[in-house]
């Protein structure tokens, strides 16, 4: 069990949680959810002890393992991992079951190995530990389609607790049975999967709506009788001392009048007690994510044959990647790159934007102008504030950047932090903004929702879906691919295949 007691942190200028209460029992399947910048990976480092809490208490009776976002720098605890489990039949099973080359246990340099590799190592690390615990960030970012199915299977099969950060739909739907939401430094709890999450989230909102609707109209109407009240006392005041003066004032007209005076104080003094004995009850305003609406540059002309690929050829030294694949990208199509880890979806994105050798015939229309988005969210000029970042432009483009910054969701004090300190979610909203607002009519993504939050994700699945270019896009995201994309791209036994939805 992890109980978490009245904790409090802040990250630099950002307080991200305020006597934040938390109890997590053994057995449940949790998945954390919120905005980008809310603290949800910081809340899973707290639990694993990687971060001090700034007061409050985190009590575990769980032994933990945590499988964290992959990062740079990872060689030493590979090889730590692969030595110690050479001769462990279950490392060796789940190796094979996860699909994994078995030339990377005699290897000694992991530099090669793609994001999904290593993630799937460390997994199965995490799967063999002695633990009852298991916490993972963002554990799909890097696997394919193939590979979450199994990842789901395994964890499904998993005895123990699993407290998940992941903003992929499919995956939360089909392995947690409870939703932790932050939201403004607090928590909230729902139970079942995603999708009931998103109906209770939604009931609750509209009976939140409708009482603060309710508890609104009842303090205007006791605000409007308090000062009919006090209107009318002023009123009968005014006169009184009017009447002061006048040869038909007498002493009994003098305490009558008094007497409605003091009974119209009494009046509206009660009212006030019991508007505020009412308000003592009342609900804050239900909050509500803002509209988040992206600002895109329309390309003014889509050629109908953008790209053709005939007799593509290209291999690695002995290992053949593509074997006379042909294919045609027409102006308007939505085409979702599909292929396990080291299919060759980079090395195709790189043939494409001329960035790789290879052989066999490439035709590019006179016309393509092509944006690109890659994965790799640490090229950005950490040193940099969000605001200086964005001066690099000129006045117009720039006034576009921040407010499409603002619209998805990120502060005005967030323009003036440097990009180091922001999140990997709030740095890919940089990197996504650069593309949309370029001039293109070809956009290659390769994985442009991981680390976005899902309701950033949900927009930009409308932004894209009717986008009038072209769009190549990888994810493994099965829900983000089958609402925005048309056609498959599927690369199968060394070749290309393009299919219909």
């Amino acid at each position: 069990m992890i109980e978490i007691n009245n904790i409090s942190k802040s990250f630099l200028d950002k307080l991200l949680f305020k006597n934040l209460n938390l109890t997590i029992y053994d057995g449940e399947k949790i998945g954390i959810v919120g905005e980008n910048g809310t603290g949800k990976s910081t809340l899973l480092n707290l639990i694993a002890k990687n971060l001090e809490v700034d007061s409050g208490h985190i009590h575990l009776t769980s032994k933990i393992s945590y499988v964290s976002q992959i990062t740079n720098n990872v060689t030493n605890q590979l090889r730590e991992i692969i030595r110690n489990n050479l001769q462990n039949p279950t490392f060796l099973k789940l190796f094979s079951d996860f699909n994994l080359n078995t030339q990377i246990l005699s290897c000694d340099n992991f530099d090669n190995l793609s994001g999904g590799e290593i993630t799937k190592i460390f997994i199965i690390n995490s799967l063999i530990s002695d633990c009852d615990t298991i916490l993972l960030d963002e554990p799909t970012n890097n696997l394919d389609q193939k590979s979450i199915e199994i990842l789901i299977e395994k964890l499904d099969n998993f005895k123990g607790t699993i407290v998940t950060v992941s903003h992929d739909r499919y995956f939360l739907n089909n392995v947690v049975n409870k939703i932790i939401e932050l939201e403004n430094g607090h928590v909230n709890e729902y139970y079942g999967n995603y999708d009931d999450y998103a109906r209770q989230k939604q009931e609750k909102l509209i009976s939140q709506k409708k009482i603060y609707d309710n508890q609104e109209k009842l303090e205007t109407k006791l605000n409007k009788q308090i000062n009919e009240i006090k209107q009318k006392a002023q009123k009968l005041e005014k006169n009184n001392h009017r009447d002061g003066s006048s040869d038909r004032r007498c002493k009994g007209f003098k305490g009558g009048m008094s007497n409605k005076i003091a009974k119209l104080s009494n009046a509206a003094k009660n009212k006030i007690n019991r508007l505020n004995q009412l308000k003592e009850d009342f609900i804050d305003r239900p909050y509500e994510s803002g509209e988040i609406y992206y600002k895109i540059n329309e390309c003014d002309y889509t050629p109908k044959l953008l790209l053709k690929i005939e007799n593509l050829n290209k291999s690695f030294g002995n290992n053949v990647i593509f074997n006379n694949a042909n294919f045609i990208v027409e102006g308007g199509q939505k085409i979702a790159l599909l292929g396990d880890n080291a299919s060759g979806k980079t090395t195709l994105f790189k043939i494409l934007l001329g960035q790789e050798s290879f052989e066999g015939t490439l035709y590019k229309s006179p016309a393509l102008k092509i944006a690109y988005l890659s994965q790799n969210i640490l090229d950005l000029k950490s040193d940099k504030t969000v605001m200086e970042f964005a001066s690099q432009f000129d006045s117009f483009y720039k006034t576009k950047f921040l407010t499409n910054l603002a619209n998805m969701n990120m502060t005005k004090q967030t323009f003036n932090r440097k990009i180091s300190t922001l999140s990997q979610g709030e740095r890919l909203k940089i990197k996504l903004n650069e593309i949309i607002l370029s001039d293109y009519n070809l956009l290659i993504l390769d994985e442009p929702t991981n680390h976005l939050d899902i309701l950033n994700k949900i927009f930009l699945e409308d932004v894209l879906k009717n986008y009038q270019g072209t769009i190549i896009l990888v994810s493994h995201d099965k829900t983000f691919c089958n609402n925005v994309c048309n056609k498959f791209l599927k690369i199968e036994n060394k070749t290309i295949i393009l299919q219909n939805k």
